[in-house]
């Protein structure tokens, strides 16, 4: 039988570290989560902008979406 060793135990200076001792996520990685949530918010914004932006130039242009690029019948 292969002897483990246990991770809970006081931490580096002498006290025991709540986030080890319970198994709960501590502060640190909450906030990682929130910051990739607003990352990925941010992402989606984006996005979007670029849609509309897309969007307006179409109509402002008078022209309907094409599958091809204008330029490609040139070529």
């Amino acid at each position: 039988m292969i002897p483990t060793i246990d991770p809970v135990g006081p931490g580096p200076n002498g006290q025991e570290d709540s986030t080890r001792a319970t198994g709960t996520d501590g502060p640190g990685k909450k906030m990682h989560k929130r910051h990739a949530k607003r990352l990925a918010t941010q992402a989606v914004l984006a996005l979007a902008r670029r849609r509309v932006n897309v969007l307006w130039a179409l109509l402002r242009g008078g022209r309907c979406h094409e599958l091809t690029p204008p330029g490609a019948h040139a070529a």
